[in-house]
């Protein structure tokens, strides 16, 4: 037999199942922290979009009436103005007078981060929420996200068509 030279089937398979292994742990570890620069960022635009509108209100004595879901149209109404199209995937609605919202999709969700105007009537004015679309009462990818920014390990029912989410402190990120 002569002197073979390179690699066998199975240190070839060890190989494989080695990076395998790795590629199972690093990734949902790499989602996980990727989703929680995309909720960062979106929480530093809320506030600031938040703090415009207050300005707004202000100014004007009301807060502009449209529902507003383009950043492009929501621009011209304040004084700072966002990029367009926004970074990372992020989306933006303002709702008439109560809240304004930065979203992103996260796995087979989306993932808000909501901030509830000073002068509107809402039960939690206080913060910011992290909510999803999720309407059930599992412990979804997405929810599980909301539970780490929240800072604890519940959710409850934000809105009455059944989203759950938390609310928490927009400026160390703890529960209220």
């Amino acid at each position: 037999m002569k002197n073979a030279k390179g690699v066998t089937l199975i240190e070839l398979l060890v190989v494989v199942l080695i990076i395998a292994i790795l590629a199972a742990i690093a990734l949902p570890q790499y989602h996980k922290a990727a989703g929680k620069a995309k909720v960062s960022q979106a929480i530093v635009l809320t506030n600031a979009a938040a703090s415009a509108l207050e300005r707004y209100y202000l100014i004007n004595g009301k807060y502009p009436d449209s529902r507003i879901e383009d950043i492009d149209t929501f621009n011209p109404l304040i004084d700072i103005t966002f990029p367009s199209p926004l970074p990372n995937g992020l989306k933006f609605r303002y709702y008439e007078n109560i809240y304004l919202t930065f979203f992103f999709p996260y796995r087979k969700n989306h993932i808000f981060i909501s901030k509830v105007l000073d002068r509107a009537d809402s039960m939690w004015k206080r913060g910011l929420a992290c909510w999803t679309e999720d309407t059930s009462e599992t412990n979804s990818a997405a929810q599980n996200l909301c539970k780490a920014i929240c800072g604890h390990n519940n959710v409850i029912r934000l809105w009455g068509s059944g989203q759950y989410g938390c609310i928490f402190d927009n400026l160390n990120a703890t529960p209220l």
